[in-house]
């Protein structure tokens, strides 16, 4: 029997976040289509049972030569991280895949400034800290280029149902992911985000349906619009078309992906 077609084939990439649910589900994903991938996450030992799992999953007509290895370093220092990278991609000869699953921080309010700034470090930082170490690394290789792909979340986008500093933070990440995406162009590296969206809030309906009642804006969420979120395997669906040529004129984007829709 064909194997089926190999959307990475021959690809290195890095996870991190690798030890969560969408980071398991990303990396399982990309590792049936052909990358290599290598997973960074504090918990280093469930990493390296993971990439256990995933080497033990292969097809035995498989004929690639992908690997499944935990990666050593975790992003609590992006300079290190970096160096990591650079050592993986002289090794391998390339870095094609670099997917920021890292959490976000949630802080409770604005007013307190030191929240603001974990906050900020955190969601806004990072992600620019991020993008600059393994852009640098994807730049110096030959030929040059890359993908970039970070998480994001839908909930930043509503600013009074979120607190303040995560909103302003999330909307900070998305503006430098556009940002770079234009100045990384020229050196053939793609940045974009991928959003989970949760169910819809009451509040957008609201604002198109000014005069409905609580109870006819629940029915329309739980009976017309959605009935099912965006899942971790739609995710990493989502990040295997944007990694692979068929996402190849994208970049700069953050994909939001909505959930399944259904009519009456």
């Amino acid at each position: 029997m064909a194997l089926p077609q190999l959307l990475l084939a021959n690809k290195v990439a890095v996870i991190t976040g690798a030890a969560s649910t969408v980071g398991k589900a990303i990396a399982r994903k990309f590792f049936e289509n052909g990358a290599s991938v290598f997973l960074a996450d504090k918990e280093l030992n469930t990493c390296k049972s993971f990439a256990g799992e995933l080497e033990n999953s292969k097809d035995p007509n498989d004929k690639t030569t992908k690997v499944a290895k935990a990666m050593t370093y975790d992003t609590s220092d992006w300079l290190k991280f970096s160096d990591e990278i650079e050592n993986l991609k002289d090794e391998h000869k390339h870095l094609d895949i670099f997917y920021n699953n890292t959490e976000f921080n949630h802080v409770s309010a604005l007013s307190d400034s030191k929240a603001f700034e974990t906050a900020m470090a955190a969601n806004f930082q990072s992600v620019l800290d991020s993008i600059n170490h393994t852009s640098a690394v994807m730049t110096s290789q030959n030929p040059k280029g890359g993908c970039i792909l970070l998480r994001s979340s839908t909930m930043g986008l509503l600013g009074d149902v979120v607190p303040s500093a995560y909103s302003i933070s999330q909307a900070a990440a998305i503006g430098v992911i556009r940002a770079k995406a234009a100045e990384l162009a020229g050196h053939g590296v793609r940045v974009n985000a991928i959003s989970q969206h949760a169910n819809i809030h009451k509040r957008v309906l609201k604002s198109i349906f000014p005069h409905a009642e609580n109870d006819h804006l629940e029915h329309m969420i739980n009976k017309y619009i959605m009935t099912k979120m965006a899942t971790e395997e739609d995710v990493a669906n989502a990040a295997v078309y944007l990694a692979s040529d068929y996402g190849k004129s994208l970049t700069g984007n953050n994909l939001i992906l909505n959930g399944e829709f259904t009519t009456p």
